[in-house]
């Protein structure tokens, strides 16, 4: 007696042949493909640069129009600028990327990705999620590299005078506290070298690491707030102890650290790469930067230059795909390594390096700030004197901060 297949199994392994098939419809790109790809980069020069050597190998007979983005970055109607400038595939500077999404002008890549099961696993966690967050929770494109920055240590100042090692997550009061107890030891010996030109930009970033802002969303002015109190007491306390290094010259800035005078030093890749040249000569370790309590397993550091997308209008959408994915490859991180244009995306690339070295530079969520609205304070000659009043101690710290309060308010008044 033969049994009756139930429906639902039939069903299902139809599903599941139609899925198969479908996965399957779309022939490999050919390797020897002739054809004429436009693409829109940041100058042709630089992608020559990064990428000629690489195309010849893969695909020697793909010829790529390279467009300069110059003219796009300086536009406020990026629909006007992709119609004047009909590209197959683009590399959009961060800042433009929101506005390429809603504006329909660049193709979801998800169903390319499912389709040629392409592993994002492979790229660094923190760099998609922040991908996604662009396109609210959709990839409309991948960057090829990424910029952060972390906290570098002296261990052997730190075994010497017994102070305990800086550690991942911690709040710029106890990175301040921390650099402050060096300040004892030695004239020439300071805490931590921070890229700033003066205290009140450590202040102000400061502030955003912990979601402050200078005006309410109801434009009121909030300088004078108790969270903003605190903020302008740790920075001063460091201030005052000589703990602080606020250096913004990138020729010399790392240099007291590698010669043993500085406990701590803020780096971002490019100090990153100078480390690795110069082998200092004493052990030293990387943490990540401080972060906001409130939120301790997210940062606002990790930043990406750009992202490659495929334009919406294309004609050779396939190319494009092929395109991108080879621009985000293993294949590109090899060869653009030690450029200038930050840690690679993936993976496998950072293992070359020291993957646990590189960690504090991504290992915490990403946090895409959106000041697009937030006001600024117009940095009038009477609000400098009243910020170096309170550096000098010429007034209180509270009465200073009303009269910034009171100046921003004039501010708001006049806008």
């Amino acid at each position: 007696m033969i049994k009756s297949v139930p429906l639902i199994a039939v069903t299902i392994l139809i599903a599941m042949i139609t899925t198969s098939c479908s996965m399957r419809s779309t022939k490999p790109f050919p390797k020897d493909a002739k054809l004429v790809i436009d693409l829109a980069y940041t100058s042709e020069q630089h992608f020559k640069q990064r990428y000629s050597n690489l195309l010849e190998i893969e695909y020697p007979n793909m010829r790529l129009n390279i467009i300069s983005t110059k003219g796009l970055i300086q536009s406020v109607d990026s629909s006007a600028w992709i119609k004047q400038n009909p590209v197959d595939i683009i590399y959009i500077p961060s800042f433009q990327i929101k506005n390429f999404i809603e504006s329909g002008l660049v193709a979801d890549i998800e169903p390319l990705i499912k389709r040629d099961q392409v592993d994002l696993e492979q790229f660094v966690p923190s760099v998609i999620e922040l991908t996604r967050e662009y396109g609210n929770g959709k990839l409309y494109g991948l960057p090829p590299t990424f910029y952060s920055r972390a906290i570098i240590f002296n261990k052997e100042l730190f075994d010497q005078f017994n102070i305990e090692y800086p550690h991942d997550q911690m709040s710029w009061e106890e990175i301040l506290t921390l650099s402050a107890k060096f300040s004892t030891n030695n004239s020439e010996l300071k805490g931590i070298s921070i890229g700033y030109s003066t205290p009140f930009e450590l202040i102000q970033h400061i502030g955003r690491v912990e979601g402050l802002q200078l005006f309410s969303h109801s434009n009121q002015a909030t300088l004078n707030s108790s969270s903003w109190v605190t903020v302008w007491e740790n920075v001063l306390r460091a201030h005052e102890s000589g703990s602080l290094d606020l250096n913004a010259d990138l020729n010399n800035y790392l240099s007291p650290f590698l010669s043993g005078k500085r406990a701590m030093a803020v780096i971002s890749y490019e100090e990153y790469k100078k480390i690795e040249q110069e082998k200092p000569s004493f052990k030293w370790s990387i943490v990540t930067m401080p972060v906001d309590p409130e939120q301790p397993d997210q940062s606002n550091e990790i930043r990406i230059p750009g992202i490659y997308a495929i334009v919406n209008s294309s004609g050779n959408k396939e190319a494009a795909w092929e395109m991108l994915k080879l621009f985000v490859s293993n294949e590109a991180a090899r060869w653009d390594y030690q450029s200038n244009d930050g840690f690679s995306t993936r993976l496998e690339q950072l293992s070359t390096l020291n993957q646990d070295q590189l960690l504090p530079f991504y290992q915490l969520s990403p946090k895409l700030g959106d000041d697009s609205k937030e006001l600024t304070l117009e940095d009038t000659e009477l609000f400098s004197q009243i910020i170096d009043k309170i550096f000098s101690r010429s007034i209180s710290l509270q009465e200073g901060l009303d009269a910034l309060q009171q100046e921003a308010e004039q501010q708001l008044e006049g806008k």
